[in-house]
């Protein structure tokens, strides 16, 4: 070994043995022992590998020639560090023999890094291509910014939508409200008003067309063409409409079951009161209670 030999002219049998002993590297890593004048005395075959350069080139060469940004005023510096530590961790571009240049790390990692013998000053340095990390390490951190900007921009669409449900919500309610509510149900019509008052007032009742005609003093087929032909629909379609208003309101507000929401609607007979329901809104009241109350977000115990 050169670095070897080289301390053994110096008759330093101890300084020989201990240089031999630190010299048992990883055969991974580029170990360079060099001089203050950035000399290199000794190299592994890693170190020819990361490098390109044969063993008897580096030998003849300085870190100068492989370290592009290692001007002698820094290596200088380093030197200094080095004799004031111990050990010191650095940074830098390494080149090859083709002129390839990557990142590596250098690290003094013996127990006795920095060495003196009859005035001369030696170091070791520990050299790892860290091309691979730094690129690993950029991809991870591109990827973690993505990812963080997806998970804001999912955040943002989440509240958006959120507050889009919530505003479905209040109309629904107040559209149901407004539905069940007399003065915004009926048609303003003057004098079809008595038509619709007599509707409102009795329509938990079991009513007909006959018994609305007879209350506003009018014949049936009279009052249900005047009816059909200003409204578009019957006399016995607003009276299940209003109906059905007041049940779906009743469905969603309160707890009563089906049978007693029936007869508060003027239908005497559930089955009947379900199966109309069922053909004007294709579900039977308990599913489109269940179905609706979770569109709204309403508790079983009433609205939230």
């Amino acid at each position: 070994m050169v670095f070897g030999n080289c301390i053994s002219k110096q008759r330093n049998s101890q300084v020989t043995l201990q240089l031999q002993e630190n010299l048992q590297f990883s055969v991974e890593d580029g170990v360079f022992w060099v001089d203050t004048n950035a000399r290199f005395l000794f190299i592994n075959d890693a170190a020819c590998s990361l490098t390109g350069y044969s063993r008897e080139q580096l030998l003849s060469m300085t870190m100068h020639d492989i370290y592009p940004n290692l001007s002698a005023k820094i290596w200088a510096k380093y030197w200094r560090t080095l004799r004031q530590q111990g050990s010191f961790t650095f940074e830098s571009v390494c080149r090859t023999q083709e002129s390839w240049s990557f990142l590596v790390e250098n690290i003094v990692i013996y127990p006795l890094p920095y060495l003196e013998h009859v005035g001369k000053e030696y170091g070791c340095i520990f050299v790892r291509n860290i091309n691979k990390s730094k690129q690993l390490d950029v991809s991870l951190k591109t990827s973690i910014k993505e990812l963080e900007c997806r998970v804001q921009q999912l955040t943002a669409e989440l509240k958006e939508a959120k507050e889009q449900s919530c505003r479905e919500i209040v109309e629904a309610r107040q559209t149901l409200e407004q539905e069940a509510a007399p003065h915004s149900f009926w048609p303003s019509i003057p004098h079809l008003n008595q038509v619709f008052d007599f509707i409102e007032a009795n329509y938990g009742q079991h009513i007909t067309v006959y018994d609305v005609a007879q209350a506003v003093g009018y014949s049936t087929a009279y009052l249900s063409n005047q009816v059909k032909s200003k409204t578009g629909r019957t006399i016995h379609n607003w009276i299940v409409e209003r109906r059905m208003a007041e049940a779906r309101a009743l469905l969603l507000k309160t707890d009563q079951p089906v049978n007693q929401i029936a007869a508060a609607v003027g239908y005497p007979d559930p089955g009947h009161f379900i199966r109309q329901f069922r053909q004007l809104y294709s579900v039977p009241p308990k599913e489109w209670r269940n179905i609706h109350r979770c569109q709204f977000g309403i508790q079983q115990d009433g609205i939230n």
